[in-house]
């Protein structure tokens, strides 16, 4: 491919992208055939604790193999596991296997984050990343209703087999691209001193708090928002419906909004402005049944809507501005920007059960909404 760099890394993250939206939500539905809710909470508390390990330790591998081997090599053991997931969807060594995938995704999208910011230029950074998510949420609209389609013709083996042929084209896509397949890049590295580097750079561990808030979020949202829609009686035609809805904001906005942050390098307001709506519309989710005129499909789907709305300008601006504020060159610190997935997964699950443990699960979206509002308020400290 003769192209610029960052049209094939973009061909090649969305494909990557594409299959763990497949497989979002159909992996749960499968591990739940192997083990029982708690075991199934802890096979993702065990991937995300791997996956900080991995994390912590992937940016000595980047030293060694450089930027583009260090992926392929991520994507190669990816495609292999999911072979095996499909080979063993219906057996229980499947949990196993499952960890070692979970926990693999958060580096390979850390050796994308160094080949983007490799091949990016700061005053084009916004339009970079909001492509690059863009690009990546697109299949996340269309994954319930294709993953659906695909387990009933194909059944769990089929899907994680087609999943994997994804992973596979992200791959080829890489190995094509000479440019970035043959690339030397290996910036330096001081492990030992990622922490020390983000208490000491001020304004990247500023963003990087707000990205957990962001990160956080997701995961309770994730965790919990289905069990309620299904305990207010609402069907999965319908909830399939509402969260389709709920998803559009990913693509509609992001791409926009990645311009707007390079011609006005005005992150701070956008990071305001995200906050407030995301934290403000789930602080509706809160509100008593009796409270709401109506809690049918049109005032879930419009909530949830405008929480996403929030929830992807914050992305765009949080990405944009930390690439602006890091080099390439900075491979411990942003390895700690990702670190920020696995942790709220780890955190989340215990804050949430402590809280319905003495409340119900209004007061967690009340909770998360003061959180998001806090945050807000954080973000005011930017430069």
């Amino acid at each position: 491919m003769a192209s610029h760099p960052l049209r094939p890394i973009f061909l090649a993250s969305f494909f990557f992208s594409f299959h763990l939206a497949l497989l979002s939500y159909l992996n749960s539905s499968v591990l739940s055939l192997h083990a029982s809710t708690l075991g199934t909470t802890l096979a993702y508390t065990i991937s995300s604790a791997l996956s900080l390990v991995l994390v912590f330790i992937a940016p000595l591998l980047v030293a060694r193999l450089g930027v583009s081997r260090f992926l392929l090599l991520g994507l190669t053991v990816s495609m292999g596991l999911l072979s095996v997931l499909g080979i063993l969807a219906e057996h229980t060594g499947f949990v196993g296997i499952f960890v070692l995938y979970f926990s693999l995704n958060t580096v390979i999208w850390y050796a994308f984050d160094l080949l983007l910011e490799h091949y990016s230029r700061e005053q084009n950074t916004g339009n970079i990343r909001g492509t690059y998510l863009t690009l990546n949420n697109f299949g996340w609209v269309l994954a319930p209703l294709l993953a659906s389609i695909l387990s009933l013709r194909f059944g769990f083996t089929g899907t994680y087999l087609i999943a994997s042929g994804a992973v596979f084209l992200s791959m080829i896509v890489i190995i094509c691209t000479t440019r970035v397949h043959k690339s030397k890049h290996t910036p330096r590295i001081y492990l030992h001193q990622a922490f020390a580097e983000l208490v000491g750079h001020l304004e990247a561990r500023r963003i990087v708090t707000l990205y957990f808030v962001l990160q956080f979020f997701f995961a309770w949202m994730v965790m919990y928002m289905v069990p309620y829609l299904t305990s207010l009686e609402f069907g999965l035609r319908d909830i399939g419906i509402i969260l389709s809805i709920m998803l559009l904001p990913f693509v509609l906005f992001q791409y926009a909004l990645g311009k707007l942050a390079d011609r006005y390098h005005d992150e701070r307001t956008l990071l305001i402005v995200g906050f407030c709506i995301m934290g403000l519309a789930t602080l509706l989710l809160a509100l008593p049944e009796s409270i709401v005129y109506d809690p049918g499909i049109i005032f879930f789907a419009t909530v949830l809507f405008l929480t996403r709305v929030g929830a992807s300008i914050i992305e765009v601006a949080a990405e944009s501005k930390f690439f602006k504020v890091v080099t390439e060159k900075d491979t411990a610190l942003i390895s700690t920007l990702r670190m920020t997935l696995p942790l709220a997964y780890i955190i989340a699950p215990l804050v949430g059960a402590l809280i319905l443990s003495a409340a119900s699960i209004n007061a967690l979206f009340f909770i998360l909404g003061i959180i998001c509002i806090g945050a807000m308020c954080y973000a005011l400290q930017l430069e």
